[in-house]
This record gives C-alpha cells, structure tokens and sequence, in this order.
C-alpha cells in the first residue's frame, strides 16, 4: 500500500530534479485519496520555504484541519525540522518516507514533541533506493549537499 503512495512522490521528486531543484517530492493520502502533491521549488522560485512537503501541507490545510491525525504524509526524504514542525501542526497522524537525511534530518525532534511522543506513527525506507539514487545523481551533478548522498560518512 505505501508504495503506491511513494511512487507519486518519486513523480514529484522527479520534477524538482528536472527543474534543477533538490529532488524531494511529497503527496498527502486522507482515506485513500491523494489529496496535496508538491515537490521541492526552493531553487527554481529562490525561497527556502518552497519545501514539497511545506507546499504540499499548505495545499489541503482546510482538509487537513477537519480530519485530524487521519492524514498520511508521503515523502521521499526525511523531513526537516521546518517541514516537521508543520507536520505536528497540521496533526497529520502518519509520517512514511523514503531515504534518511544524515544532516538536517527530523524524527527525533518529532519524538520529543509532547503531542506526537508515542502516538507517532513513522514508517521509512519505502522506496529507499530510488529515492537514494535520485538524491545522489543530484549531489554528483551539482557538487553539493552530500550529506544526501548514500557515500556519505
């Protein structure tokens, strides 16, 4: 099931990629239904807060509001700490993603956030290697951000 849903956000990520943006992509699933896609823009549009999964939130907030913590977020990338804070925020109820961030990743500053503690229901490493490979064919092309790459220590 959650693969299906990823595969949607590997789309997204596909398009961040193609527009020369790190490749994050991102869907959001209530009741079966995807109801917010995105992918990264933080290059293509220069703004730090044109995250996928920032974008993707802001998209169905209304929805998102009535349904408390019925939500899923679908990423391809550990969320940052911007993207969880707006995670807990909008009280969506389960966290799936990809490839892990070794640098500025987020899940354990989820975990400590007195709302989410133990109801936090995370799921990774769905799709893991596509999205890996996506990540590091960026790193070679634009000689940066290595933490994102699989080689990275």
């Amino acid at each position: 099931m959650h693969e299906q849903y990823m595969k949607i956000a590997l789309e997204e990520a596909k398009k961040a990629f193609e527009l020369g943006n790190l490749p994050i992509g991102c869907c959001i699933v209530l009741n079966g239904e995807v109801i917010a896609r995105a992918h990264n823009l933080v290059d293509t549009n220069q703004s730090d807060l044109l995250h996928a999964e920032l974008t993707a939130i802001r998209s169905c907030e209304n929805l998102l509001f009535k349904n408390k913590r019925q939500a899923t977020l679908y990423s391809t990338l550990e969320p940052c700490s911007m993207c969880a804070g707006a995670f807990v925020s909008a009280s969506i109820g389960q966290l799936v993603y990809a490839a892990d961030d070794n640098f500025v990743g987020s899940i354990a500053l989820l975990k400590q956030n007195r709302y989410y503690d133990e109801r936090l229901n995370v799921v990774t490493g769905i799709c893991k290697e596509e999205s890996q490979q996506l990540l590091n064919e960026y790193v070679e092309l634009h000689k940066g951000r290595a933490h994102l790459s699989s080689k990275a220590t």
